[in-house]
């Protein structure tokens, strides 16, 4: 859920205020509301909430009208496709770990906006992005490494798969145009 309404957020520099308030609004959302989860699995009121984000998030209205693109869903469609047993919620969050890296000096206010998010949801000091969500995720049991999916795979076919996959032969549409050598890069932080 939170990768399909950050995914477009964490691909543009544009200002899309409304669609990113959405997108932060329902993350933020989905993170109180696993925390309450985590600890009590049949609160009602919590369930209701991750629902209606669930709904909100897959319906495509907070993307509607906005720039940007779906990278993160690129590659980790490719993976998946060659390991039945990696879910696809488990490749989205290893993967949006390390876009948040990613983003870190191309889009600094909004890797301070994932920050505030889970820290002001986890009521934790505000600090690096990185390690606040790969705190965050590691406690839910996913965001590791993603080694033992990957392993014998040809990481330049497998970029060759994301570009072909993207509709795009030569780059992958992003905050910056990922190319194959960006792409393969970016598949081996991933293990």
């Amino acid at each position: 859920v939170i990768c399909h309404v950050l995914e477009m957020y964490l691909s543009t520099e544009a200002d899309d205020y409304l669609q990113d308030q959405l997108a932060l609004a329902i993350t933020k959302t989905v993170i109180r509301a696993l925390d309450i989860l985590q600890n009590d699995p049949t609160n009602q009121e919590a369930r209701t909430q991750l629902f209606w984000a669930a709904s909100l998030a897959l319906s495509g209205v907070v993307n509607e009208g906005r720039s940007g693109e779906f990278p993160m869903h690129a590659i980790e469609h490719v993976l998946s496709a060659h390991n039945d047993k990696l879910a696809h919620g488990r490749g989205l969050a290893t993967i949006l770990l390390q876009k948040i890296k990613f983003i870190e000096k191309l889009l600094p206010q909004k890797y301070a906006e994932l920050a505030g998010l889970v820290a002001e949801a986890t009521r934790s000091d505000r600090g690096d992005a990185y390690a606040l969500w790969q705190k965050w995720l590691a406690a839910r049991g996913t965001g590791g490494g993603l080694g033992e999916y990957l392993q014998g795979l040809d990481k330049e076919k497998l970029a060759e798969q994301v570009l072909t996959f993207s509709g795009t032969p030569d780059f992958l549409p992003d905050i910056k145009p990922l190319y194959k050598k960006d792409l393969i890069e970016f598949i081996e932080t991933l293990e």
